[in-house]
């Protein structure tokens, strides 16, 4: 069993103490379900590409943000990507390989640049193409099953190369809804900083570990965001300029979003979650800003009925009030988190199985890392939170 300290369990709980809400078979029922889904929106994108895209650009990608804010582990659960991944460990064929050092330091950088691609993509592409877009869905399917089977854990895809991934950790770091993870049953011990594991610590941990490249990936991504997501919607898109003009403009609008960032992380002494978490929020109140009338019509061609002029206000008032709400949450968890830092702690147990504990003391001591706790590797500037010395056996 692994010992915990019971002031920072209370706050910052591992999957083994929040509630899964349903019953593990209700949350299969609803994973195939989100796989049929995701089949059926492929079929509906290549056999009547007009419906097909404005449900998958006007309606589902335009609501992931804000279900990642507000309920991430919801999606965590039931996303058909995850779900594929998961199965050939469900079935038993998993060849349940560990990452290489290599893959395993560049797998953050991977997604990320999946991420920037597929979605600059949208402009000259997938926005006109059903059929370009089903394949893109077919692909990402298949791309995240083959992962499941070569790799052990989530960490042939949820949790290393999936492109969602980065803004999942950016806007999943204070759920309003936690949802205990039903996956990994049992825990693996897969990946650093597991979301999946404790999902209210898993992005501190990231913002303090001891690897200033690790570090720097995440905080690289918040501070591009902002400007990636403004270019998206404020450059032209082909033909009326080149693709190559189009990625020029990209990378300059994320070059002035960088630049501020890095002045003000220069210049301005603030803690290290405060500036990704104001740049997550603006990158999420730009994206509904001008998002939200595509939406808007969108819905109203599905559905056949007219909307009101005032829904997308609707949407960007709501937005900016829940983000506000989140960013004020996400500097009182950092607080309560440095907090622990400083605090003595008394130990607790939590009991975990002894397939997870043995797997996680194994990681921890394979890759040399200063402590691993309840399945999450902190830094040794944070590891205080969950007691620096962790006590890992079999029961």
């Amino acid at each position: 069993m692994s010992s915990v300290p019971a002031a920072a369990d209370s706050d910052f709980p591992n999957y083994t103490r929040l509630p899964a809400y349903l019953p593990q078979g209700a949350w299969s029922g609803l994973r195939v379900v989100a796989v049929a889904a995701a089949l059926g929106l492929a079929a509906v994108l290549w056999l009547q590409p007009e419906l097909g895209l404005d449900l998958a650009w006007g309606l589902v990608i335009p609501v992931a943000p804000i279900v990642f804010l507000v309920a991430p582990g919801v999606w965590r659960n039931v996303c058909p990507l995850a779900a594929l991944n998961q199965l050939p460990r469900v079935a038993g064929f998993t060849r349940g390989l560990v990452q290489t050092p290599r893959l395993r330091e560049y797998a953050y950088v991977i997604g990320m640049a999946g991420l920037l691609v597929l979605v600059a993509a949208r402009k000259p592409l997938f926005n006109q193409s059903g059929v370009a877009t089903a394949v893109l869905i077919l692909g990402l399917m298949g791309l995240a099953f083959l992962g499941g089977v070569v790799f052990k854990g989530k960490s042939g895809w949820c949790s290393s190369i999936c492109p969602l991934l980065p803004v999942q950790r950016l806007y999943g770091q204070t759920p309003f809804l936690t949802v205990a993870n039903t996956h990994c049953q049992p825990c693996v011990g897969c990946t650093k900083n597991c979301y999946d594991f404790n999902p209210k610590v898993a992005y501190l941990a990231d913002q303090y570990d001891n690897d200033r490249h690790y570090v720097a990936y995440r905080r690289f991504f918040a501070a591009i965001f902002p400007g990636f997501v403004l270019a998206y919607f404020l450059v032209p898109d082909p033909p009326e300029i080149a693709v190559g003009q189009m990625a020029l403009q990209f990378l300059l609008y994320m070059g002035a979003s960088l630049a501020v960032f890095t002045a003000l992380d220069t210049f301005v002494k603030t803690s290290l979650v405060k500036l990704p978490a104001l740049a997550g929020v603006a990158a999420l109140n730009i994206f509904y800003w001008y998002g939200a009338p595509a939406m808007t019509e969108a819905a109203a061609r599905i559905s056949g009925e007219p909307v009101s002029d005032w829904s997308p206000w609707i949407v960007r008032v709501g937005v900016a009030a829940i983000s506000l709400i989140w960013l004020a949450r996400t500097f009182a968890t950092e607080r309560r988190f440095m907090r622990r830092t400083v605090e003595s702690t008394t130990a607790q147990s939590a009991r975990l199985g002894a397939g997870a504990a043995a797997a996680l003391a194994d990681e921890a001591r394979r890759i040399g890392f200063p402590a691993l706790v309840s399945g999450l590797w902190v830094s040794s500037s944070a590891k205080a939170v969950l007691n620096p010395v962790v006590r890992i056996s079999e029961r």
